[in-house]
């Protein structure tokens, strides 16, 4: 959540709220609302409409909250377990690693392609990792930044390299841990 004085990390699963602060991690549990989501306990109180926000007890107690989908994204990841994750364009895609498991969302319609990991090598400056995807061998390559996304202009600390055997893709990313 972006705020006007502040930034915060909140997941939201089922009826609990978890806030991410500077200073702690709280865990909220969700009540009954007029409008929208809220969620408090002893110390917080947390309350979503939509993609809007407000938070009460912390922080100042920041008004004009909003989710940044774009950075709810890699938030997300990193507390699902991914390791890695990394973006391309023209077709869009997304890389997800956590472990030997490999995701990846391809093309505007989102869809997705999970992989294990076959063999990793790690050499001094770059990690070659060698998947099959579709029935055919593919490798994805770890190496180095400073890159830009062409889309967004965003920074990251490593480049990367999708080669479907037909077909390569270049992006960016970052490690998440």
């Amino acid at each position: 959540m972006e705020c006007e004085a502040a930034r915060f990390i909140a997941r939201i699963e089922g009826q609990e709220a978890w806030l991410f602060l500077p200073s702690a991690t709280y865990k909220l549990t969700g009540t009954e609302a007029a409008s929208g989501s809220k969620f408090q306990n002893d110390e917080l109180v947390f309350w979503l409409k939509g993609d809007e926000g407000q938070l009460t007890g912390a922080l100042g107690d920041p008004t004009g909250c909003h989710n940044n989908r774009a950075l709810a994204q890699w938030e997300h990841a990193k507390l699902s377990g991914v390791d890695f994750r990394g973006i391309g364009q023209e077709p869009p895609w997304t890389l997800e690693i956590a472990g030997e498991q490999m995701r990846l969302w391809w093309g505007y319609e989102r869809s997705s392609i999970e992989v294990t990991v076959n063999k990793v090598v790690q050499f001094s400056q770059r990690t070659l990792y060698h998947i099959t995807a579709s029935g055919e061998p593919w490798s994805v390559e770890l190496y180095p930044g400073p890159c830009a996304d062409s889309m967004s202009g965003e920074q990251f600390d490593t480049k990367i390299m999708l080669d479907t055997g037909k077909r390569k893709y270049l992006g960016c990313g970052s490690a998440l841990h």
